[in-house]
C-alpha cells in the first residue's frame, strides 16, 4: 500500500531540514498548497503539484507517491544551504552557468578553499547517500 503524499512530504522536510515555505520557494508552489497537503493529510495531490514536488525536491514521482523506490536507483539527500545553490545555478542562462563553472574550478584549484578529507556522512546536517 502506498503512503500518502502528506506523510512522505513530512519525511521530506524532517530529513532535509525544509519548512513549508522552503519548499513553496523550491518547488514554485503557493505557501498555502504545501501547507494544505500537510494540514489536510492528503493522500494524493494534483499531477502539476506532483510535477513540481518532484523537480524541485529531487525526488521521483513514485517516491511522491509512496511507492518503495528501487534501490538501484541511487539517490543524493541534499541540505537546504545545497538545494539554494542548485536553485540559483538552475536560474541561470548558460552564460551565467558557464560563468559560474569556472569559477568554481578557480576555488576548488585553490588548496585552502578545499577540505583535508571528504566530509564523513551525516556530518554537519548532511543526510546519508542512499
Amino acid at each position: 500500500m502506498n503512503r500518502p503524499v502528506y506523510k512522505v512530504l513530512e519525511d521530506i522536510m524532517l530529513k532535509k531540514d525544509l519548512r513549508v515555505a522552503d519548499i513553496a520557494k523550491i518547488c514554485d508552489l503557493p505557501d498555502s498548497t504545501v501547507r494544505g497537503i500537510i494540514t489536510r493529510k492528503q493522500n494524493s495531490v494534483a499531477l502539476e503539484v506532483a510535477f513540481r514536488l518532484s523537480r524541485g525536491l529531487g525526488v521521483s514521482l513514485e517516491m511522491l507517491n509512496g511507492e518503495v523506490v528501487d534501490n538501484e536507483k541511487q539517490s543524493v539527500e541534499l541540505d537546504r544551504r545545497e538545494y539554494q545553490h542548485i536553485k540559483k545555478y538552475q536560474s541561470l542562462n548558460e552564460t551565467g552557468k558557464d560563468q559560474m563553472d569556472s569559477y568554481t574550478d578557480y576555488i576548488l584549484n585553490n588548496e585552502a578553499n578545499r577540505r583535508k578529507q571528504p566530509q564523513e556522512v551525516g556530518k554537519k546536517g548532511k543526510e546519508s547517500v542512499k
